[in-house]
């Protein structure tokens, strides 16, 4: 897609990382110094693919290597001082999904190549590769050659497409008129405050502004913008009169899957710092910060309407944006990671837009044509909540609530001491108790200890998976004096092991095995029994493998242990 720089400001900035880069190392030979692209895309999509190219030797020509199916569909090099170069792609071998891309001119010095590719093809692990083409050396005719030895590739797996779910987004079709909202409902985000923007991002589209406080006037401060850049990074702006300072990602973020932005700012400390994904990115460090004074609605999607001529082109942003979140204060990188993903109500102070309805008026002052609320496959996960944990008899029930609908089971975990958590079980997301929609309980037979920890782990359809706080319990009994389980032999056992246990007085004996789920597999002893060493043997003929417990129970308490069927 053609495009424009937005101001003198990017022929500093582009490409600043790949140079810095090139003249600490010193190349003798050039070479693809880096290659970004997601590395999981959907079939059916729109990506892009990044390869930083540096070194003294000029650029002649790119062969790329796509997966089987996948279609190049354009090409452009970026280097400092040139803006934009178009390449030319065509088929480079008969019976290979490999095209040779030309510039129009020999590229010397550090350059970006940005290739577009529709994904298409079959399902599973793959790869995408660039081999140069070089001036032959020592050769007078200027002839030139692919250079194998310099080829570079990157793995990429190729997924099924994700379907829309119930989270709605805000779509932005580059109408060049932004959202506008309201000065008086944000939070301060000039220099000497404390705030922290964040949000959702996904667009495969380049140069263009996401979130702005500027109308593009180079005579005018500014606090914030946004932008993806030409090269496809994320890129922060801060200005005034002659002055633009910037933070960057050291990676794209225009390949079509969805990122997570933040900045942080806190004036006092005069540390600015921009983070993606949740790990940081870049910072800047002033200890006097400069004075710029937050004034205008803060514009989404597009710059400020600027108020006369004079103002610096720049393109509207293309793509998709989501939970659009203001803070107050600078936020922590452990808060952010905690959050990204779970919805939130705005506290006091803050300023939270989920586009699940539409936007308030009292925030939002001016919404832009051609954008809508559309269903997207962003994934928001409802944390699990009101973790319980009672002592009925000798068993420990656990239970808690959750209502999120992307949730495909919980682990329950233990512990002794607080920090080192083993699993004792599982419960599927599909079975809540009956007629208790969002309940669920555990029952743990096996605790033995005085005092224990639980927590909860949500296992998500995605694969991703979140904890819940942890809760302690005291079972307030004392390790029984006149009774010992002292364990079972073999263990791990198949399909036979016998369970050993010590009586010391005469009393009622209880010597029971349950399974993970607290489900009561057999009852093994049930009598009263005089002192003596017992042994009882017991076989997982008809179980499944896994870890069992022997419970021994008597009146003065009761002991638990773990046994591992191994078929």
């Amino acid at each position: 897609m053609p495009f424009r720089l937005f101001s003198a400001r990017f022929t500093a900035a582009l490409l600043c990382a790949g140079l810095a880069a090139a003249v600490a190392v010193g190349p003798a030979q050039a070479q693809f110094t880096a290659l970004w692209s997601a590395a999981e895309v959907q079939r059916g999509q729109r990506t892009n693919l990044f390869a930083h190219w540096e070194g003294q030797r000029a650029l002649g020509a790119v062969v790329v290597e796509l997966p089987p199916q996948w279609r190049l569909a354009g090409a452009a090099a970026l280097r400092r001082g040139h803006g934009r170069i178009e390449m030319d792609v065509q088929r480079f071998r008969e019976g290979s999904n490999a095209y040779l891309v030309r510039p129009p001119t020999l590229l010397d010095g550090a350059v970006e190549i940005v290739l577009q590719a529709e994904v298409a093809g079959s399902i599973g692990a793959s790869h995408w590769a660039v081999v140069p083409v070089l001036r032959a050396e020592r050769d007078g005719r200027g002839r030139f050659a692919v250079r194998q030895g310099l080829r570079e590739e990157r793995p990429v797996r190729l997924v099924e497409p994700v379907r829309a779910r119930d989270n709605l987004v805000l779509a932005f079709q580059g109408s060049g008129a932004p959202w506008r909202l309201r000065r008086s409902a944000l939070p301060d985000l000039g220099a000497r405050a404390a705030f922290t923007v964040e949000f959702w991002m996904r667009t495969t589209d380049l140069d263009e502004v996401l979130l702005s406080a500027w109308d593009g006037r180079e005579h005018v401060a500014y606090p914030l913008e946004i932008v993806v850049d030409p090269a496809g990074r994320l890129r922060y702006f801060r200005g005034q009169p002659g002055r633009h300072e910037s933070m960057a990602s050291t990676r794209p973020v225009a390949d079509g899957q969805w990122h997570h932005v933040a900045v942080t700012h806190d004036g006092n400390a005069g540390w600015t710092r921009l983070f993606l994904d949740g790990d940081a990115a870049d910072s800047l460090y002033s200890p006097v910060p400069p004075l710029i004074v937050h004034r205008t609605a803060l514009a989404l999607g597009a710059r400020l309407p600027a108020r006369s001529d004079g103002a610096t082109p720049a393109r509207p942003y293309t793509g998709l944006i989501d939970e659009l979140r203001l803070w107050p204060f600078a936020r922590t990188p452990a808060d952010l990671r905690r959050t990204m993903r779970q919805p939130l109500d705005a506290p006091r102070g803050a300023v939270v837009l989920s586009f699940e309805e539409p936007p308030p008026r009292a925030i939002v002052e001016a919404t832009a044509p051609r954008t809508d609320r559309v269903a997207s496959d962003l994934a928001f996960y409802r944390p699990v909540h009101d973790v319980q944990a009672v002592l009925q008899g000798a068993v420990v029930v656990l239970s808690w609530r959750s209502e999120d609908p992307h949730t495909r089971a919980f682990a329950v975990e233990r512990s002794t001491d607080g920090r080192t958590f083993e699993p004792v079980g599982e419960v599927a997301a599909a079975e809540p108790v009956p007629g208790e929609p969002g309940t669920y309980r555990f029952q743990d037979p096996g605790v033995a200890d005085e005092v224990v920890f639980y927590r909860v782990r949500q296992r998500f359809e995605s694969g991703a998976e979140r904890l819940s706080g942890t809760i302690k319990l005291g079972l307030g009994r004392d390790a029984p004096q006149d009774v010992l389980l002292v364990g079972n032999f073999p263990n791990p056992f198949n399909p036979q092991t016998t369970i050993t246990y010590e009586v010391r007085k005469t009393q009622r004996v209880r010597l029971s095995v349950w399974d993970l789920a607290g489900q009561l597999v057999t009852i093994l002893a049930d009598r009263v029994q005089p002192p003596g060493t017992y042994q009882v043997a017991f076989s997982g003929n008809d179980l499944p493998s896994g870890s069992y417990f022997v419970r021994l129970e008597t009146p003065s308490g009761t002991q638990a242990h773990m046994m591992v069927l191994a078929k």
